[in-house]
């Protein structure tokens, strides 16, 4: 003598009307045509490069013309090549800013500080599997509103994030991080250095050898006579 209440819906059948009642639908809205290509091309094999950033700050993304942006009341979150979505802070204060972006193209990332804090950047990738295995992350990074940070997220050995601290257009710091690894900071002049040593190392050497070598003649000079 058990009978399903008739007031209830199916939990299954609730979840699957769920993108059809608060996406537009019979209209063919754009919310309602992007949640269902984007599924569509999850199911092809689209892999995604996921990023977040706590901290005090705002994101742009610019590629082929589009971009995302947290800038303002009204930030731009969706483009054809990928999303930026928030979510709040289990600390409190600025939310978490979250970008998934398609993988392939070399996305140009700026980041500008809003206020004083330690920004956490990571950025994760996935394997032919479609499962983040490769996660990166920057942690304790000094933030005021003077911050700029460049960087660009493409699959890629190393990640390297490019840091302005005062703002005055040089970078003060440069971090790398390779795969499933934490960032550090590196000296962007090193190659630089290597090579200046290398002319030194080799100019040096030359001196010397000439100068051995007039001394040998100078020596089978005095000799001879």
């Amino acid at each position: 003598n058990i009978r399903q209440d008739e007031d209830t819906l199916d939990t299954w059948f609730s979840s699957a009307l769920w993108p059809f009642s608060t996406l537009g639908w019979p209209e063919n809205t754009e919310d309602l045509k992007y949640f269902f290509g984007d599924i569509s091309e999850t199911i092809k094999g689209q892999r995604y490069i996921y990023i977040t950033i706590a901290c005090p700050v705002d994101v742009n993304v610019t590629y082929e013309g589009q971009k995302l942006s947290s800038e303002g009341k009204n930030p731009k979150t969706r483009t054809d090549y990928g999303v930026l979505f928030f979510q709040d802070n289990p600390n409190g204060g600025d939310p978490i800013k979250i970008l998934r972006l398609k993988e392939g193209p070399e996305y140009d990332i700026q980041i500008e500080g809003t206020g004083r804090g330690k920004m956490t950047y990571t950025i994760q990738f996935m394997d032919e599997e479609g499962e983040y295995t490769d996660k990166r992350t920057f942690k304790n990074i000094n933030i005021t509103r003077q911050t700029a940070i460049d960087t660009v997220a493409t699959v890629a050995d190393t990640t390297t994030l490019n840091i302005d601290s005062d703002g005055d257009g040089s970078y003060d710091i440069t971090m790398e991080a390779e795969a499933n690894g934490r960032g550090k900071e590196v000296d962007p002049y090193l190659m630089l250095k290597i090579i200046l040593g290398i002319i030194v190392n080799g100019f040096a050497c030359r001196i010397l050898n000439n100068y051995l070598n007039s001394e040998i003649t100078i020596g089978y000079i005095y000799h001879s006579n």
